[in-house]
């Protein structure tokens, strides 16, 4: 079963080494430990000269990322090669590819058929994943010695990841909620590939028999899947709860209202006194823990942190700072949270690359390279080398930029 990133190397090699000893080397491959990552493709043109080019070798060194800080026996890693010509040697000529590890363990290459058909060649890496392992792998692209016919070739590798258990899911818990549910799945050959109704999230903690994570932002209601295994269980992902009637007890609000568009205020049975809840959770993938949070009361500092904060405040109207974008009159009700409308923009560029985040004009933070920057929903603007792009938060969701 085949899952997750690949890697597909080419480069540009020219009459490669004719033995295993004056090898080419054509770099590094790797396999990202992240299993969504996006292919990174090259390709090798090389040809063939004369009686004395028989052999033709290259060496490539071989990363495997660690798919997890905890050890899985989820699979393998796998390197495999095709062979497609440009000019085709003669008919009826031998020309094969074989990969070898570093032991020089590897089967024989089978003839290239003259059709075009490209030749497809395996070598398993690994087991269990504990790791970040590195190996070389030596390719060697041979014909028949009585072929002298010069002609050229296209040297295709591929590094890929393939899962040999099959998960078997046994329990989950709870089996419903809103969106930020925190769930645990029990079961066995488990691996942190999560999706609720075919909506990806992210694993908190995580091991062979058991995983914990959170019901993400645009769940669907459906069964759990780990890795392609469904749970026999639906799990019913639920609206958040609205305000309700309220009985005699005083305090808690009187009416179903909408909340305001910054906050969404639904009853909180654990809370019994008068203190209601002030909640800033960022999305569960990508918890920006360099964010500054901070309530503000009559203009002054009553609570801070960073990152994703809960705090027990009297009834009340509050101003809310996050990354230093206030938030105007977020209400605090008793035996109620006020679920803060945030989400989570992620920057993507190189370590000397400033930026800025714009609104309305104003630098609200900066900084240089990759960076997670937590912030209220809304309309922003990233500004790179004087030029700027607006870009939206949304609830419990990460932006990419």
């Amino acid at each position: 079963m085949e899952v997750g990133a690949w890697a597909q190397l080419v480069g540009l090699a020219n009459d490669a080494g004719n033995t295993v000893g004056t090898a080419t080397n054509i770099g590094q491959i790797t396999l990202p430990g992240d299993i969504s990552a996006s292919p990174v493709t090259r390709s090798i043109d090389a040809d063939f000269y004369g009686d004395a080019d028989v052999d033709d070798w290259y060496v490539l060194h071989v990363v495997e990322e660690p798919f997890s800080t905890s050890c899985f026996p989820y699979g393998h890693a796998r390197l495999l090669a095709t062979l497609q010509f440009v000019t085709p040697p003669p008919p009826g000529a031998f020309v094969g590819v074989e990969v070898y590890d570093e032991s020089g363990q590897g089967l024989a290459g089978n003839s290239y058929d003259n059709s075009g058909n490209p030749f497809l060649y395996i070598v398993e890496y690994g087991g269990e994943s504990c790791g970040s392992t590195t190996t070389n792998a030596y390719i060697r692209v041979h014909r028949d010695a009585a072929v002298t016919t010069p002609f050229a070739y296209t040297l295709g590798l591929r590094l890929e990841r393939y899962v040999t258990v099959n998960p078997q899911i046994t329990a989950v818990s709870p089996t419903s909620g809103p969106v930020g549910t925190v769930v645990t799945i029990s079961g066995r050959d488990l691996v942190p590939q999560i999706a609720f109704g075919g909506v990806n999230a992210a694993a908190t903690n995580s091991s062979s028999t058991s995983i914990t994570t959170s019901v993400p932002a645009g769940a669907k209601t459906g069964p759990i899947t780990v890795l392609t295994t469904p749970s026999q269980q639906i799990f019913t992902v639920m609206s958040p709860a609205a305000v309700g009637p309220t009985g005699s007890r005083a305090g808690i609000p009187t009416a179903a209202a909408a909340a305001a568009g910054c906050c969404a205020v639904v009853p909180n049975a654990t809370l019994v006194g008068r203190l209601g809840r002030l909640v800033v959770a960022f999305p569960p993938a990508a918890v920006p823990s360099e964010t500054p949070v901070a309530v503000l009361k009559d203009g002054k500092r009553v609570e801070n942190g960073y990152g994703s904060q809960t705090w027990e405040l009297l009834p009340g109207s509050y101003d809310l700072s996050v990354s230093d974008k206030v938030v105007k009159n977020v209400s605090v009700q008793a035996r109620s949270d006020t679920n803060v409308r945030v989400g989570v923009l992620r920057i993507s560029v190189g370590s000397q690359t400033h930026w800025e985040v714009i609104d309305s004009g104003a630098t609200l933070t900066n900084g240089y390279g990759t960076k997670l920057v937590g912030l209220p929903v809304g309309s922003y603007g990233l500004r790179i080398a004087g030029q700027t792009e607006s870009f939206a938060i949304r609830n419990g969701e990460v932006t990419d930029f």
